[in-house]
């Protein structure tokens, strides 16, 4: 799943791959039966888009694509947040996942949708997906909407990146790309753009050996600093916790010494008493 490269086209044939097509049809069996309308998703679907369909066609299913699209550089700013991967690197994934899906989706009904859309107004981007892909909803509850609107909130968007300047050819196929399909997602699609995601797919098999060398360069090296900073973070946390036992050690110290001050206090005034009385009582012998 970590891939950019291209998948060869024996992969699909091979015995590892049906060795899971009994499985996967089980599966489907059990999952959606007894469904006349189903969602599977699963973005990892894009890169083996030819065997699920394959698959859902032999279930006896007709397969319709919902193709969201958002930013590349807003998902490789999320990839690099919660995944800890280079920004570079997110892009390569982005393109080869979005390039895979659209290649191997071209013979489906499909219908695109904009990821700034979809949180702007979901209910119109549903209807758009039912008209395009001509099916109909069940009608939704109003908690099932308000679930809806919680989870679609413009609140769960931590990036919004507007696009300025592109440094590298990757960059330019990111923004190319993005701005084909989500053209699509807003306009509907026009095929005689194939032929420019065609050409932007065969420029980016050829150079992403060159690409990964770079970037599993830069991984690497992400990947050293992250073992280093958690080696630190382990050392000033046994650091810390040598430090809170030696602060009590002390603290018990300084309250032993305290008790010890008021012991001896203590006795230094009764013997300064018995003393007293020793002296009282050798005067009354005296004077005997």
């Amino acid at each position: 799943w970590y891939d950019w490269t291209e998948l060869p086209e024996s992969f699909f044939t091979s015995d590892s791959i049906n060795h899971y097509r009994q499985e996967a049809q089980s599966l489907l069996q059990q999952e959606f039966g007894e469904s006349n309308l189903f969602v599977y998703k699963d973005p990892r679907i894009c890169r083996v888009l030819q065997f699920w369909k394959e698959e859902l066609n032999a279930f006896g299913a007709k397969v319709l694509v919902v193709f969201p699209i958002r930013n590349a550089f807003e998902v490789s700013a999320s990839l690099e947040t919660q995944k800890g991967l280079h920004k570079d690197y997110g892009c390569l994934l982005w393109l080869r996942y979005v390039l895979d899906a659209e290649l191997n989706s071209r013979d489906l009904t499909r219908s695109f949708v904009s990821y700034d859309a979809l949180l702007d107004d979901w209910p119109t981007v549903a209807d758009k997906i039912a008209s395009e892909l001509e099916i109909k909803w069940q009608k939704l509850s109003d908690s099932t909407i308000s679930e809806i609107d919680k989870f679609l909130s413009i609140d769960h968007r931590h990036y919004k990146i507007i696009e300025e300047e592109f440094n590298t050819s990757l960059e330019n196929w990111c923004h190319e790309v993005f701005k084909i399909i989500n053209d699509w997602a807003l306009h509907g699609e026009n095929k005689r753009q194939h032929g420019k995601l065609n050409q932007i797919r065969a420029q980016f098999n050829e150079f992403s050996i060159d690409f990964g060398k770079l970037i599993i360069h830069l991984n690497n090296n992400i990947q050293k600093r992250q073992t280093r900073i958690s080696e630190l973070k382990s050392t000033v946390s046994e650091k810390n916790a040598i430090l809170e036992y030696k602060e009590e050690q002390l603290k018990n110290l300084r309250d032993t010494e305290y008790k010890l001050k008021l012991t001896t206090t203590k006795l230094d005034a009764e013997l300064e008493y018995k003393e007293e009385q020793l002296k009282n009582l050798r005067d009354t012998e005296y004077k005997l």
